[in-house]
């Protein structure tokens, strides 16, 4: 990465990294990668580590010497809805403790992976809380009566953040907006839940300003950026 403020989108479709820098509010493109394997892809130094969904639920990647790691299965929904799962979303990553947090769209299931030792990953936590619905046995096509989990999660050193309503597709339909955020520690645990009186449509921790910042729907139909320092959260 250059050494500007920069960031990075990665496209799971043609497996490219997108990587842009930011000077003077000027964005551009930087730089096009070709890292195949991904459908979520984030880094930890020379470590890319996301999810895969072909040979395995993961994929860390040692950027350095090509090593590859395949972890984490996909049995616990069908195959089919597992990896749109995986497609749509987008794992938390801890780089001070070495682990990974997967919240599954579909159903209410989440999982900690701990990779400090890329050789032997292993599982943190991992809990099913209510699965997916299937309108038959093909176990094709989720029924409408389906919870639709987690909308999308973010983390600090201490804690994960995570967008949920406890709703059905038929009760949410198109929407990917959600009124709750979920606190967690990295072990798993749940600690508190925040209730907001705006939908949110994803969220986001500043290191920095140590706040986590959401997207909501105003009530004139307008996407808005607010902010919650996290004390506040947290006490």
């Amino acid at each position: 990465m250059p050494e500007k403020t920069a960031f990075y989108l990665y496209d799971n479709f043609a497996e490219k990294l997108l990587i842009y820098t930011i000077t003077d509010d000027v964005c551009e493109l930087w730089d096009i990668q070709e890292i195949k394997g991904f459908m979520a892809l984030l880094f930890d130094d020379d470590l890319a580590i996301g999810t895969n969904g072909v040979k395995s639920r993961y994929l860390l990647r040692d950027m350095q010497t090509g090593f590859d790691c395949y972890f984490g299965d996909t049995k616990y929904s069908a195959e089919f809805c597992e990896k749109v799962g995986l497609a749509m979303s987008s794992p938390v990553i801890n780089r001070s403790l070495k682990r990974i947090a997967y919240f599954s769209p579909f159903g209410e299931a989440y999982e900690i992976m701990d990779y400090s030792h890329p050789h032997a990953i292993k599982s943190v936590f991992h809990k099913i809380y209510e699965g997916v619905i299937y309108v038959d046995a093909s176990n094709d096509v989720l029924s409408i009566e389906t919870k639709e989990g987690f909308n999308g999660a973010t983390g600090s050193d201490d804690n994960i953040f995570v967008l949920c309503d406890e709703l059905t597709i038929a009760e949410r339909g198109l929407s990917s907006l959600a009124n709750n955020i979920c606190v967690l520690d990295w072990g798993g645990n749940y600690i508190k839940r925040l209730v907001y009186d705006k939908a949110m449509s994803c969220v986001c921790f500043d290191e920095e300003k140590s706040e986590l910042f959401a997207v909501i729907l105003d009530d004139d139909a307008l996407y808005r950026v607010v902010s919650f320092p996290v004390e506040e959260i947290l006490n």
